[in-house]
């Protein structure tokens, strides 16, 4: 809630609880896009700047011009809580690393940073597509798969923007 002057002088705080621009395991691309499209719809309430703002944001991704850092999820391992053959991406990675040093086990709940990239088969399931951050940068030739983040990005950006009629499968295709 904002004073009647704060708003006179457009000195509105945007404060949010629970939605992906402050969950802790998203990235920061996500964060920062969806923080964009929620101010742009709240200040100018202007689609066609959003829809702009978004295609502007999937340019730099397909393009590589992006800071790699801001595409880092984190997400927690639970042992013991998985059921068939496919672990979460976290987990993936957690094991992976496990295979590698048996050292490295994390605990219960522990966060597990992954990066999703192109793997030399190219993105089918995520599962198969996710390595730790350290792995990523070793090798300078992997680069983040922008097929997936952009789905997820869409995906997300659906959850918010379907409420008001906005489609944004149709503006991707």
């Amino acid at each position: 809630r904002e004073s009647k002057k704060k708003i006179e002088k457009n000195e509105i705080q945007f404060d949010t609880k629970g939605i992906e621009n402050v969950r802790r395991d998203s990235c920061k691309a996500m964060s920062k896009i969806i923080e964009k499209v929620i101010k742009i719809l709240f200040n100018e309430k202007d689609l066609s700047h959003i829809k702009e703002y978004i295609f502007r944001s999937f340019d730099k991704i397909i393009s590589g011009k992006v800071i790699i850092s801001d595409f880092i999820f984190a997400k927690e391992v639970k042992w013991g809580k998985y059921h068939g053959n496919i672990l979460p991406p976290s987990a993936q990675v957690a094991f992976n690393l496990y295979q590698k040093d048996p050292n490295s086990l994390p605990v219960y709940g522990q966060r597990i940073p992954f990066i999703i990239y192109n793997n030399q088969s190219g993105y089918k399931q995520q599962y198969q597509s996710v390595i730790s951050p350290m792995e990523f940068f070793a090798n300078r030739t992997n680069t983040i798969c922008t097929d997936a983040y952009i789905d997820l990005i869409q995906k997300m950006l659906k959850r918010y923007l379907e409420p008001i009629d906005v489609d944004v499968s149709e503006w991707i295709r």
